[in-house]
């Protein structure tokens, strides 16, 4: 999990606009128990995500769960 952690961050710093990756690296910090980070990066997915209408109400639900 450190290893995809580390790729997804690499990620955005070379490409900020690419919202898929701040969903997985979301996922990576929920399986984490990041819960603050985790939250973060769901926020910044939903605000940067322009596709699939399921994929963020997907998002919204993960990030409501969070607790």
């Amino acid at each position: 999990m450190d290893q995809a952690r580390l790729a997804f961050l690499a990620a955005i710093a070379v490409d900020s606009t690419f919202a898929r990756t701040y969903y997985a690296l979301a996922t990576v910090y929920q399986a984490q128990d990041a819960i603050p980070q985790a939250r973060q990066s769901y926020t910044a997915f939903i605000e940067r995500w322009r596709g699939n209408p399921n994929f963020l109400q997907l998002a919204r639900t993960r990030l409501a769960e969070l607790h």
